[in-house]
């Protein structure tokens, strides 16, 4: 239950899934398909962010709890008799003066100010070392509003500064770079401008992570951090190329630089990030082919799109730890290569938007962890591969708008955990198979734009009578009447009483010749006048016969 209301919560927090939830019926082609796809990967970012910010809060609980094995109160013991210095207390006083300290929600301790003693009296989100220098700052959700100050800099001993999802504004303090002991610098989710420095040279510094401001110019092209694991720049204006000094961060684990402007294509230098488990270049202006990471045996999460060229044959032998891969939105070309399934632990695969030719892999079948195939806007031909169904977990399965023909599978009502289902705009034949019946969480239903006809199957009563309140989309099919009453009217299902329900081969299987024509291309009967179909139905210039039995 927790799951479900956390998933209704997300979607609602994107806006644009409202707009398109009303514009489906009327742009059901293309609107509908971009908020889905929108809203889904706002909501795979936010699960991904949750998790680094948990992972963040235990490495700074067991920097600030456990310091040489003493707790917080008994560290207090050792700081009866230290005075607290005064560089340190006039960094916190000048932060609290800067940020509106008095309107902050909490904010125990600060109001005594340079009176104050900010580590025997536990200012909150204070912590220090045991010789009562302090080491951290953490204020997360604390409506601090205003600039950060110079005078921040003064608390040189500072180890950790993190006051993400504030009001803060104006740019980073460019001393806040020079910090001897500086393990993580941790600002996001505010409004900050300005530049980052041109040369970055931090020792001890683990963590940098700015995403979600308004900072703008390029990355430093000097890194001399050799010690960060965490680089997170997403959401801000930057620009320039990805500089190539990246690739001397040789423990880096995170590199998310999506939703910017950067130019140029992808540096070969990534290649040599051997311990890189997640990047994120989504989103920005880099076109160019995907270079060799295949020394990247860390990675799980990998996003990015504008690749260019075909697709790397050695993804999946070299990236086994695989989870996400989307790399939609370039030029990806050729064929999805059947190596891509030695990823035996990815969950979400979603390739759209590019130049992808030949048959989808029967091998992504075996994939029990996949739960997102999204392959649309591709050029993949052939019928749709019956061994799909074995991805037994798959709750979304995206193949619209390719070449795809053939029957429906009946194995695909095997998917007991499916909740989007499109194949619209492909060149489907049959009807729909009664296996389909077996769907109990399809939400959303989309088979329009393609050559199904024949009836609708009776024992598909439950599953349209779930789709009453959700998305269904089977317009632009030649369906057999009469329809079943149970199919609701948002379905845009329409049938024509040209249309006898049999295989035609020939006009005259066609059950009336009042305003009836025969197209070619199907093919099928179908109400019209001389210029051809009429209502949502499309034929071929050339291939519409309308008007007597014999011309028909």
């Amino acid at each position: 239950m927790n799951k479900v209301i956390a998933f209704v919560v997300l979607c609602l927090a994107c806006a644009v899934e409202l707009a398109c939830s009303k514009s489906a019926a009327a742009d059901g082609k293309g609107t509908r398909t971009l908020c889905d796809r929108q809203c889904r990967h706002d909501r795979l970012v936010q699960v991904h962010r949750q998790q680094l910010e948990e992972k963040l809060r235990q490495r700074r609980r067991h920097a600030s709890v456990m310091q040489n094995g003493l707790s917080r109160e008994e560290r207090q013991k050792v700081w009866r008799g230290k005075t607290v210095n005064q560089e340190d207390l006039m960094a916190l006083v000048a932060l609290y003066t800067n940020t509106n300290g008095e309107k902050w929600v909490h904010n125990t301790g600060w109001k005594d100010g340079m009176n104050g003693d900010p580590c025997g009296d536990a200012w909150y989100g204070v912590w220090c070392s045991d010789d009562k220098r302090v080491i951290g700052i953490e204020m997360v959700y604390n409506q601090m509003a205003g600039t950060l100050p110079d005078d921040l800099g003064r608390a040189d001993q500072l180890q950790h500064l993190v006051l993400y999802s504030n009001s803060l504004t104006g740019p980073i303090p460019e001393n806040l770079f020079s910090l001897p002991n500086l393990k993580e610098l941790n600002l996001n989710y505010n409004q900050l401008s300005g530049r980052l420095p041109s040369q970055l040279r931090l020792a001890k510094l683990e963590s940098l992570i700015l995403y979600t401001n308004k900072l703008t110019g390029s990355l430093p092209e000097v890194w001399d951090v050799s010690n960060l694991t965490d680089l997170e720049v997403a959401e801000n204006i930057f620009t320039g190329e990805l500089p190539a000094a990246i690739g001397s961060l040789r423990k880096l684990q995170l590199l998310v630089a999506s939703r910017n402007n950067f130019t140029g294509q992808f540096p070969s230098s990534l290649g040599q990030l051997t311990h890189l488990e997640k990047l994120w270049l989504f989103n920005n202006k880099i076109k160019g082919p995907m270079p060799d990471l295949s020394e990247l045996h860390e990675m799980t999460n990998c996003q990015m799109d504008g690749i260019t060229g075909p697709f790397p044959d050695w993804l999946g032998r070299s990236w086994q730890k695989l989870q996400y891969l989307l790399i939609p939105r370039g030029n990806i070309t050729g064929n999805i290569p059947e190596s891509l399934c030695d990823a035996v632990h990815l969950d979400t695969l979603w390739l759209f938007l590019n130049k992808l030719e030949g048959q989808i892999p029967g091998c992504l079948g075996r994939l029990k962890s996949l739960t997102s195939l999204e392959l649309s806007d591709n050029k993949l031909s052939g019928s749709i591969p019956q061994d799909l169904s074995q991805a037994s977990n798959l709750t979304d399965l995206y193949l619209s708008r390719n070449n795809l023909t053939g029957e429906l599978p009946t194995s695909l009502g095997n998917l007991q955990h499916l909740e989007i289902l499109d194949l619209s705009d492909n060149m489907l034949v049959g009807g729909i198979p009664a296996s389909f019946a077996n769907f109990k969480h399809v939400y959303s239903f989309s088979l329009c734009y393609n050559e199904l006809s024949g009836p609708i199957p009776e024992s598909l009563e439950s599953l349209f009578k779930f789709l009453y309140d959700f998305t269904c989309n089977l317009y632009n099919n030649p369906w057999s009447c009469p329809l079943p009453k149970f199919v609701p009217k948002s379905c845009g299902c329409s049938c024509s009483e040209c249309n006898g329900g049999t295989n035609h081969t020939s006009c005259s299987h066609c059950t009336s010749f009042s305003n009836c024509g025969y197209c070619m291309y199907g093919p099928n009967c179908l109400e019209g006048t001389s210029s051809g179909p009429s209502g949502y139905y499309t034929c071929p210039s050339g291939q519409w016969k309308y008007g007597s039995r014999d011309e028909c």
